[in-house]
Protein backbone atom coordinates (compact mmCIF):
# COMPACT_ATOMS: atom_id res chain seq x y z
CA UNK A 1 0.00 0.00 0.00
CA UNK A 2 1.20 3.30 -1.14
CA UNK A 3 1.75 5.95 2.23
CA UNK A 4 2.54 8.96 -0.09
CA UNK A 5 4.28 10.60 -3.17
CA UNK A 6 5.46 13.94 -3.59
CA UNK A 7 6.55 15.71 -6.61
CA UNK A 8 7.87 19.04 -6.78
CA UNK A 9 7.95 20.98 -9.92
CA UNK A 10 10.50 24.09 -10.46
CA UNK A 11 7.94 26.91 -10.47
CA UNK A 12 10.06 28.36 -13.05
CA UNK A 13 9.51 25.71 -15.64
CA UNK A 14 6.88 25.16 -17.69
CA UNK A 15 4.07 22.32 -16.13
CA UNK A 16 4.31 18.84 -16.45
CA UNK A 17 3.63 17.53 -19.98
CA UNK A 18 0.88 16.65 -21.82
CA UNK A 19 1.38 12.94 -21.60
CA UNK A 20 0.60 12.99 -17.89
CA UNK A 21 -3.07 12.24 -18.39
CA UNK A 22 -1.85 9.35 -19.55
CA UNK A 23 -0.86 8.64 -16.20
CA UNK A 24 -4.65 8.35 -15.28
CA UNK A 25 -6.40 8.88 -12.34
CA UNK A 26 -3.18 7.51 -10.20
CA UNK A 27 -1.33 11.07 -10.88
CA UNK A 28 -3.83 12.84 -12.90
CA UNK A 29 -4.59 15.65 -10.75
CA UNK A 30 -0.98 17.05 -10.44
CA UNK A 31 -0.99 18.85 -14.32
CA UNK A 32 -0.06 22.16 -13.21
CA UNK A 33 0.65 21.77 -9.50
CA UNK A 34 3.95 22.61 -8.37
CA UNK A 35 4.26 21.16 -4.74
CA UNK A 36 2.10 18.05 -4.18
CA UNK A 37 1.38 14.94 -1.74
CA UNK A 38 -0.89 12.38 -2.69
CA UNK A 39 -1.79 9.16 -1.84
CA UNK A 40 -3.25 6.79 -5.00
CA UNK A 41 -4.27 3.46 -4.02
CA UNK A 42 -1.31 1.81 -5.65
CA UNK A 43 1.73 2.46 -7.57
CA UNK A 44 1.95 -0.24 -10.15
CA UNK A 45 4.45 -0.96 -12.38
CA UNK A 46 2.83 0.76 -15.73
CA UNK A 47 3.08 4.19 -13.11
CA UNK A 48 6.76 3.82 -13.05
CA UNK A 49 6.75 2.43 -16.60
CA UNK A 50 4.89 5.89 -17.40
CA UNK A 51 7.00 8.22 -15.41
CA UNK A 52 10.16 6.60 -16.49
CA UNK A 53 8.65 7.78 -20.15
CA UNK A 54 7.60 11.33 -18.89
CA UNK A 55 11.12 12.03 -17.49
CA UNK A 56 12.53 11.03 -20.58
CA UNK A 57 10.75 12.21 -23.14
CA UNK A 58 11.35 15.77 -23.11
CA UNK A 59 12.70 18.43 -20.53
CA UNK A 60 11.41 17.91 -17.38
CA UNK A 61 10.28 20.57 -14.92
CA UNK A 62 10.33 17.44 -11.86
CA UNK A 63 12.88 18.25 -9.26
CA UNK A 64 12.06 16.67 -6.41
CA UNK A 65 10.40 13.52 -6.29
CA UNK A 66 9.89 11.45 -2.46
CA UNK A 67 8.90 7.95 -2.67
CA UNK A 68 9.68 7.06 0.20
CA UNK A 69 8.01 4.31 2.69
CA UNK A 70 6.64 2.10 -0.06
CA UNK A 71 7.17 -1.51 -1.31
CA UNK A 72 8.54 -0.59 -4.98
CA UNK A 73 11.59 -2.94 -4.60
CA UNK A 74 13.90 -3.14 -6.80
CA UNK A 75 11.64 -4.22 -9.77
CA UNK A 76 10.56 -1.04 -9.61
CA UNK A 77 13.10 0.85 -9.05
CA UNK A 78 14.99 -0.04 -12.53
CA UNK A 79 11.96 0.82 -14.26
CA UNK A 80 12.24 3.87 -12.71
CA UNK A 81 15.92 4.01 -13.33
CA UNK A 82 15.41 3.67 -17.37
CA UNK A 83 14.27 7.42 -17.21
CA UNK A 84 15.95 8.92 -14.43
CA UNK A 85 18.84 8.22 -16.95
CA UNK A 86 17.93 10.41 -19.80
CA UNK A 87 19.66 13.81 -20.11
CA UNK A 88 16.25 15.26 -20.37
CA UNK A 89 16.22 14.13 -16.67
CA UNK A 90 16.61 17.64 -14.14
CA UNK A 91 15.59 15.82 -10.91
CA UNK A 92 17.82 16.86 -8.05
CA UNK A 93 16.56 15.48 -4.98
CA UNK A 94 14.97 11.10 -4.98
CA UNK A 95 13.93 9.68 -1.87
CA UNK A 96 13.41 6.25 -1.60
CA UNK A 97 13.51 5.53 2.43
CA UNK A 98 11.49 2.43 3.17
CA UNK A 99 11.53 1.32 -0.32
CA UNK A 100 12.96 -2.56 0.20
CA UNK A 101 15.57 -1.43 -2.45
CA UNK A 102 18.58 -4.00 -2.49
CA UNK A 103 22.25 -3.85 -4.26
CA UNK A 104 20.28 -4.78 -7.56
CA UNK A 105 18.38 -1.53 -7.22
CA UNK A 106 21.56 0.26 -6.13
CA UNK A 107 23.11 -1.13 -9.68
CA UNK A 108 20.24 0.55 -11.47
CA UNK A 109 20.05 3.72 -9.48
CA UNK A 110 24.07 4.36 -10.11
CA UNK A 111 23.35 3.12 -13.83
CA UNK A 112 20.96 6.29 -14.17
CA UNK A 113 22.99 8.53 -12.30
CA UNK A 114 26.53 7.95 -12.88
CA UNK A 115 26.62 9.85 -16.02
CA UNK A 116 27.72 13.72 -16.19
CA UNK A 117 24.36 14.86 -17.53
CA UNK A 118 22.72 13.91 -14.10
CA UNK A 119 21.89 16.49 -12.20
CA UNK A 120 20.91 14.61 -9.01
CA UNK A 121 22.56 16.29 -5.60
CA UNK A 122 20.42 14.25 -3.01
CA UNK A 123 19.63 10.87 -2.65
CA UNK A 124 18.07 9.07 0.36
CA UNK A 125 18.21 5.20 0.60
CA UNK A 126 17.90 5.34 4.44
CA UNK A 127 15.75 2.29 5.57
CA UNK A 128 16.77 -0.22 2.70
CA UNK A 129 19.19 -2.96 2.47
CA UNK A 130 21.70 -1.96 0.18
CA UNK A 131 24.10 -4.56 0.93
CA UNK A 132 27.85 -3.71 1.42
CA UNK A 133 28.49 -3.34 -2.68
CA UNK A 134 25.37 -1.43 -3.05
CA UNK A 135 26.60 0.84 -0.92
CA UNK A 136 30.25 0.98 -2.67
CA UNK A 137 28.72 1.49 -5.72
CA UNK A 138 26.76 4.46 -4.43
CA UNK A 139 29.23 5.97 -2.40
CA UNK A 140 30.94 6.13 -6.11
CA UNK A 141 27.82 9.12 -7.09
CA UNK A 142 28.86 12.70 -6.94
CA UNK A 143 26.48 13.68 -4.61
CA UNK A 144 25.87 16.77 -1.98
CA UNK A 145 23.47 13.83 0.66
CA UNK A 146 23.37 10.45 0.51
CA UNK A 147 22.13 9.15 3.23
CA UNK A 148 21.75 5.37 4.07
CA UNK A 149 21.34 2.78 6.72
CA UNK A 150 24.26 0.25 6.88
CA UNK A 151 23.47 -3.11 8.94
CA UNK A 152 26.91 -2.44 10.74
CA UNK A 153 26.71 1.02 11.39
CA UNK A 154 23.59 3.37 12.60
CA UNK A 155 21.89 5.72 10.32
CA UNK A 156 24.50 7.38 7.92
CA UNK A 157 24.80 10.69 5.80
CA UNK A 158 27.25 11.53 3.57
CA UNK A 159 27.78 15.48 2.97
CA UNK A 160 30.59 16.33 0.43
CA UNK A 161 31.65 20.09 1.45
CA UNK A 162 31.68 21.98 -2.15
CA UNK A 163 34.42 24.36 -1.21
CA UNK A 164 37.00 21.18 -0.10
CA UNK A 165 35.26 18.61 -1.87
CA UNK A 166 35.76 16.11 1.48
CA UNK A 167 33.49 14.06 2.94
Amino acid sequence: TVTGVSLIIDEDQSPLPPMLPALGEQISSLAGLQSERFRPESLTLLFFSLLSSLLSSQPSSLRQLDLSNNDLKDSRVKVLSSGLKSPYCELETLRLSGCLVTEEGCKSLVSAFSSSSSHLKELDLSYNNPGEAGVKMLEQLRLDTLRYVDGRYSHKQCVIDEETGSV
